[in-house]
């Protein structure tokens, strides 16, 4: 409403859009990809782009490359005759231990993490079948990129050991590098400040969105606001649970009015 307000003092008008994210748990991942295609040919002829993200520290952004490692061995009974199966989850297992063995031998900015998605159906049957996501995350994309190399090698050397049938394949488009717009960044800290924001420089942690590749082809400010309560952890149902309270409605209207204010800065002032 204010900034609605400053926009009819000023006598300016231009169009502005919203777009709607869903959410970044890994059920929508395939949904955010069809949606990133959508949300960058939105944004080619666009002049500025703003969005908000609720954390409890300022996280730098980082480059993060997903890949799913697939297993296919063959099935036996486990206790009659094991020497007939290959056992796939083996495979995955000597993955995820080489991965972890290679943690002290790449650039500090390096991380890996991971999961395992299937590790077959039955103790007494051996996996034909067993499936790990992994991602390497980094500052740039070629430090990322090195990282799923290496992860490749250790999942082809898993293959060898077993006798398993490796498949790879990246399971989401990557998502590159912010690069923030300074000029914009400033506005926007300063309309933070005003709504009472603690602001301060990035933390130690790293995370990642599909801004970075809008970032490539509009200006873009990604902001952070937060609880100021160190025990709340950022994808803990603590957290979100504290988001639906008064704190989180009132936390997110500073968001809102400071995107919108920063809005009106662009449009209003040339400089």
């Amino acid at each position: 409403a204010q900034a609605i307000v400053e926009m009819a003092k000023s006598g300016h008008e231009m169009p502005v859009s919203l777009l709607l994210t869903v959410a970044a748990e890994p059920k929508y991942r395939m949904i955010r990809r069809g949606m990133s295609v959508l949300k960058f040919r939105a944004f080619d002829d666009s002049g500025v782009c703003e969005i908000t993200f609720f954390n409890q520290d300022y996280l730098a952004h980082s480059f993060p490359v997903g890949s799913t490692f697939r297993f296919y061995g063959k099935a036996a009974h486990a206790s009659a005759c094991p020497e007939e199966g290959i056992n796939a989850l083996d495979a995955v297992i000597q993955l995820y231990n080489g991965i972890n063995a290679i943690r002290q031998h790449v650039p500090n900015d390096t991380q890996f993490h991971g999961v395992i998605t299937n590790g077959g159906v039955a103790a007494n049957i051996v996996p034909d079948f067993a499936e790990a996501q992994f991602y390497c995350r980094a500052k740039r994309k070629a430090t990322a990129e090195a990282g799923i190399e290496k992860m490749i090698k250790i999942a082809e050397g898993a293959a060898l050991m077993t006798g398993a049938r490796l498949e790879h394949f990246r399971h989401e488009a990557a998502y590159y590098d912010l690069a923030t717009n300074q000029a914009l960044c400033e506005v926007f800290v300063k309309h933070q400040r005003e709504m009472g924001e603690n602001v301060r420089p990035a933390g130690k942690g790293n995370g990642s969105l599909d801004l970075g590749n809008v970032s490539y082809q509009a200006p873009c400010v990604h902001g952070w606001f937060g609880f100021e309560d160190p025990n709340l952890v950022v994808h803990s149902k603590e957290f979100a649970d504290r988001t639906v309270t008064e704190d989180g409605r009132q936390m997110l209207k500073r968001a809102a009015a400071t995107m919108a204010l920063t809005g009106v800065d662009v449009i209003t002032d040339p400089e």
